[in-house]
């Protein structure tokens, strides 16, 4: 036994020993490269799909938000007759998007949209600046219709500033996660979930005119 060990060692130690061992851990070597290069190229080919995705969805978005930012006069053949008439006043225009209820639903309809197909690619905090808009937005409905004659345009007088404050927000909150882009998806669930939810909430609703109005209306029904 003990001489065919010194045999098996004397190969070994060999030339054609050197080369045989040498052969198989290059062998070896070259089986694990290409299972690492295979995953490699499989977690590259998946983050680049996974950021196309979010990317999509934050330019998508954004597009929608950016519609707040387009403007209207509100009454302007009787104001541009004042002399002290401000068009960058507030109580002198309204944003395009509340010319009629039309206008108003359409634009609804796109941020309820938003929510399905792009609140997936979104973290916390952006998903939740769309969550708020379509929650004030059918707040403001409501209010709207329990307040007849008041109509779209008047209405977006008076709300002009909680749609403008909105909009600056939630564009810039856009455009800081565009330029520092994360291929990481985020579960709309949990304590994080409803942590963004109620930073937003009481960061834009409960300081809104539209929370003031239905508050002051609950108080006059009392």
């Amino acid at each position: 036994m003990k001489e065919i060990l010194r045999e098996i060692w004397d190969l070994i130690n060999s030339t054609i020993g050197v080369v045989v061992v040498t052969a198989v851990v290059t062998t070896s070597l070259n089986v694990f490269y290409q299972k690492f290069k295979v995953k490699i190229e499989q977690r590259t080919r998946y983050e680049n799909v996974l950021g196309d995705q979010i990317a999509k969805a934050f330019i998508a978005v954004r597009d929608i938000e950016l519609k707040a930012t387009s403007i209207e006069l509100h009454n302007a053949a009787p104001q541009l007759k004042e002399k002290d008439f401000d068009i960058f006043h507030p109580d002198t225009v309204r944003h395009s998007i509340m010319n009629s209820r039309e206008d108003f639903n359409a634009f609804f309809s796109e941020i309820n949209a938003a929510r399905g197909k792009y609140e997936p690619y979104l973290d916390y905090d952006s998903a939740a600046y769309l969550y708020y808009m379509e929650r004030y937005s059918i707040m403001l409905m409501k209010y709207i219709s329990e307040h007849q004659p008041l109509d779209y345009p008047t209405a977006g007088v008076i709300f002009y500033a909680d749609i403008q404050k909105w909009q600056r927000l939630y564009d810039a909150l856009l455009i800081k996660r565009m330029n520092q882009q994360k291929c990481r998806l985020y579960v709309k669930s949990g304590w994080r979930w409803e942590r963004a939810k109620k930073k937003v909430t009481k960061e834009l609703w409960e300081k809104s005119i539209l929370f003031k109005k239905i508050n002051e209306s609950t108080k006059q029904a009392a």
